[in-house]
């Protein structure tokens, strides 16, 4: 299967928190069991010395959030002509823009985070 997964963060930047990394440890056990995975990533640093499992494109990031909207929707746009994913994974505001650009046979998951915790209920 092929799997795409796109975040606001690499999990190897130093702004990364819980998500990323989660996000690169599911895309890891997807890689190690012999899927086809890919991820976008804003603004991404060169990843650490080890390699990566899965494939991954750096996409430019921009102060301001339409900006990054639409720059994943182009790389989206760019990575699904040659390579249609069964799957997909979107987990930032981001990567809003992706949606609008997926082949429509993918399934799509989208989650937001945002790094705010609840308190007192609210």
């Amino acid at each position: 299967m092929r799997v795409l997964f796109a975040h606001n963060i690499a999990p190897w930047d130093p702004r990364a928190g819980g998500g990323q990394r989660v996000q690169h440890q599911i895309a890891s056990a997807l890689t190690d069991r012999g899927h086809d995975v890919h991820a976008l990533f804003l603004g991404a640093p060169a990843p650490p010395t080890e390699s990566l499992p899965y494939g991954w494109t750096r996409v430019p990031e921009h102060p301001r959030l339409m900006n990054n909207v639409l720059a994943m929707a182009r790389a989206t746009s760019e990575l699904t002509a040659d390579w249609i994913p069964d799957a997909a994974y979107f987990s930032a505001p981001e990567s809003a823009g992706s949606l609008s650009t997926i082949p429509g046979r993918t399934g799509t998951l989208m989650t937001r985070e945002n790094g705010r915790s609840r308190e007192n209920g609210r």
